[in-house]
């Protein structure tokens, strides 16, 4: 399993309340790689209209029974609602520890202050399924519009691009 440690758990509870005024399940990508390692969010909201884009730079560990290892790409999604109320409540002094359970999928959450040891506060939520398709770019998602403009308006427009010395308008 990975642990994501995140060092300003302030950070991700600003980043994951900006992020839940669009999206009602959050689809996080843990990230480690050469280009970056940390948190990231690349998803459309529910209606497909917004895209949201956003990420976190933290500290990302796999844990094996031998040795510590850098993984790739792993993936899970949460309520934002409830990943928010989560992040709250805890400590925000505290480094956080954030892991996914490899049995029973759930995630948790562990803050803990990093020189003394202490525990302060673990959270164990459940998680939603993802659908494990590979990412894909704007520029591929296949879109069409149908635009409806009143007659007084594409004059308004036309008008405007003349004045602008606009050589010349598509439709």
């Amino acid at each position: 399993t990975w642990t994501a440690v995140i060092a300003q758990p302030t950070a991700l509870r600003v980043l994951i309340e900006s992020v839940s005024h669009v999206l009602t399940d959050v689809q996080i990508d843990v990230v480690s790689c050469k280009d970056f390692e940390g948190l990231s969010i690349d998803t459309l909201d529910d209606n497909k209209v917004c895209m949201v884009s956003a990420k976190l730079p933290c500290d990302v560990l796999q844990r094996t029974p031998s040795t510590v290892t850098k993984p790739d790409l792993h993936r899970f999604c949460v309520s934002a609602e409830n990943l928010l109320m989560a992040l709250k409540n805890l400590n925000q002094q505290y480094t956080l520890l954030m892991s996914l359970e490899t049995l029973s999928g759930r995630l948790v959450l562990h803050s803990c202050d990093e020189l003394t040891h202490t525990d302060a506060l673990t959270t164990s939520m459940s998680t939603k399924e993802t659908l494990e398709a590979p990412p894909m770019r704007l520029k591929e998602l296949n879109a069409s519009f149908e635009i409806e403009i009143k007659l007084e308006e594409l004059r308004s427009l036309v008008k405007y691009c003349h004045t602008m010395g606009a050589p010349e308008i598509q439709f």
